[in-house]
Parts: structure tokens; C-alpha cells; sequence
């Protein structure tokens, strides 16, 4: 889907930002459609600060819970939309997307698993959003 893609080993002397996202994964048995999914933090600190820490956050461009109930009190006609996989959609800037490199097995049913960096193209879940320079 080219939410990821892997670096080749040309970037990677070429680049002045570099940072690698540590992640784990989540096992919930509960569930049947999904029940590993993997979670990057953004927020972990590791003898350094966090990579959240560095980032400036941008204003808030959705509306407050509350402030969505009054809207439905005050107006005649309320209309719905499901968009649940907007925010996968949106794309991180070219010059930030070493900062969201993360390291994943090329094949994890080998004896000898050799590990390749990726980085991601997509803005991640629990990272703050790049939109404005690191």
C-alpha cells in the first residue's frame, strides 16, 4: 500500500536526520479480525529526548466532543460520515521521513534474519504530526 518503504543503503550517509521508531506489538485475543497489531511510539524516551519532545505540534484541526453535541442541538438536519481511515491518508513530507524509520525483519521464517530499514510515508499513530518540519 506504500505506507512504508525501504531505504536503500545510498540514503543512508545522506541524510542529517535520522531517528528510528521503537515498537511492540499488541496481542488481544478478544478479537477476531485483528489480534496482533503493532504500535510505534513516538513518545518513548531512550537516554534522549523523545521524538514527540522535538516535533511542533500543530493546531488541533478537528472540533471537541462537546462542541459536535451542540452543533446537533442547534441545527435542523444532522449528517454523519464514518471517515476511519482518513488519517492514514495523510502523507509526510519527503525531507521528514527519516525520522520514521523503523527496523523489521526482511523474512522472519529464515534461520539467518537479516534486518532492513524501512521508514514510513504515512503519518503514524502516537508520533506528532510533521507537518510543519521536525
Amino acid at each position: 500500500m506504500g505506507i512504508i518503504v525501504p531505504v536503500e543503503n545510498s540514503e543512508e550517509c545522506s541524510v542529517a536526520r535520522i531517528y528510528y521508531l521503537p515498537h511492540h506489538c499488541v496481542m488481544r485475543q478478544d478479537k477476531s479480525t485483528t489480534k496482533l497489531r503493532i504500535v510505534y511510539s513516538g513518545s518513548a524516551k531512550m537516554n534522549r529526548p523523545s521524538l514527540n519532545i522535538c516535533l511542533h505540534i500543530g493546531p488541533l484541526l478537528h472540533e471537541k466532543v462537546f462542541d459536535i453535541l451542540l452543533q446537533f442541538r442547534t441545527r435542523l438536519i444532522a449528517i454523519v460520515a464514518d471517515v476511519e481511515k482518513t488519517f492514514l491518508m495523510i502523507q509526510v513530507a519527503e525531507v521528514n521521513r527519516d525520522v520514521l524509520r523503523h527496523l523489521w525483519y526482511k523474512d522472519v521464517s529464515c534461520e539467518n534474519r537479516l534486518l532492513q530499514i524501512y521508514k514510513f510515508t504515512d503519518v503514524v499513530f502516537g508520533v506528532a504530526h510533521l507537518s510543519r518540519g521536525v
